[in-house]
């Protein structure tokens, strides 16, 4: 169960933690791989890792979407108003435990990791219900769906032409966050030391923000 294997205790209470040297004490512990991450990442000095400046992309449900540049272009290599912009955990979960250490490392690594903890159990309470795919178009063409997808938010759009599928085209939250000046770009500027340290660094990034397909690294 996850309370086993993730939390070490019930989710619910996990939860409760609302301080970071409470945090820091459950990681101590260490009684989970997940504990464990956080005491490595906090003990090496790694909770700052990657912490950045870059929007959130504001939610799209509401968003007149077929106003959109829907250019291949814009799909690979998505903008908002000329920013790039972070759809991801870290931007859709609040808590007060994520409220004080976002006012201590932003962005950073660590907290990524505690939001990503944190949705985890909450879903585990039922307490993040599944919200529905949101269809703009009201059966015009082409017809434009929203979700809220584990990674971020993502949008298919499909272009009819009578009953055939004449273009269909999908913008997944990677594009976004994998953006050449996105947040993964952005993340990974800030790490230093020696090469197999930057190559953890690196990984531990890009797994925190989680893109949806594989990916090689190089160190150069």
């Amino acid at each position: 169960t996850l309370a086993r294997a993730v939390f070490g205790m019930d989710p619910a209470d996990w939860l409760d933690i609302e301080h970071p040297s409470t945090l820091s004490k459950w990681a101590v512990e260490g009684v989970t791989v997940a504990a464990r991450l956080i005491d490595r990442v906090e003990g090496r000095g790694w909770s700052d890792l990657g912490r950045c400046r870059v929007a959130a992309l504001p939610p799209l449900e509401h968003t007149p979407l077929d106003s959109l540049r829907w250019s291949d272009a814009f799909v690979e290599r998505p903008s908002w108003f000329d920013d790039s912009c972070e759809t991801s955990c870290l931007t859709r979960v609040e808590s007060p435990l994520l409220g004080r250490l976002g006012e201590r490392h932003g962005n950073g690594l660590l907290v990524r990791l505690v939001a990503r903890l944190t949705e985890l159990a909450r879903l585990a309470g039922g307490l993040c219900p599944g919200e529905g795919t949101v269809v703009h178009g009201d059966g015009h063409n082409p017809g434009i769906g929203h979700s809220i997808a584990a990674r971020g938010q993502l949008l298919h759009r499909v272009k009819l032409n009578g009953e055939r599928v004449a273009a269909y085209q999908i913008l997944a939250p990677t594009e976004w966050n994998f953006h050449p000046r996105g947040v993964v770009a952005r993340s990974l500027a800030g790490v230093a030391g020696t090469r197999e340290q930057m190559e953890q660094q690196a990984r531990l990034l890009i797994n925190a923000i989680d893109l949806c397909v594989s990916y090689e690294l190089s160190i150069d």
